[in-house]
């Protein structure tokens, strides 16, 4: 199976009417533009998002490692916020 990762883009309204876009990450089969696995609200910066993307679809991270690679994100997104 081939597959292709892409850059999702949601918009939250938050607990205060505050409305923001996050991005996330979707692995689509090139086979049947099917969505394999969906992981919304990963990044808040669109860059950093498409970077990430990119990178995964470069290096050709099989499927199975996607949900490793977005908890080192978000493990790495929490340790510079605090």
């Amino acid at each position: 199976m081939r597959y292709i990762y892409v850059t999702r883009i949601d918009t939250i309204l938050s607990e205060v009417k505050c409305v923001y876009t996050v991005y996330g990450i979707d692995a689509i089969d090139l086979g049947t533009g099917n969505v394999l696995y969906s992981c919304p609200d990963i990044f808040t910066d669109l860059f950093e998002a498409e970077h990430t993307v990119a990178l995964l679809n470069k290096e050709g991270l099989e499927l199975v490692h996607l949900q490793d690679v977005i908890d080192d994100i978000i493990t790495k997104n929490h340790t510079h916020v605090n």
